[in-house]
């Protein structure tokens, strides 16, 4: 076999990265995100239960 799944061991393989850093205090909150999406969806609405 030859190709990049060779190197496959358990998940996946970075080849390469970037030069930008971003420091830990500056990193997107994604639960602060997925929290205002579902605000402004309605997705935030309680449920009702039958």
């Amino acid at each position: 076999m030859n190709g990049p799944w060779e190197r496959w061991v358990d998940g996946w393989v970075v080849e390469s990265v970037g030069d930008v850093f971003v420091e830990d205090d500056q990193l997107p909150d994604s639960h602060k995100a997925i929290k205002k999406h579902r605000k402004s969806t309605g997705d935030s609405a309680p449920r009702l239960h039958a």
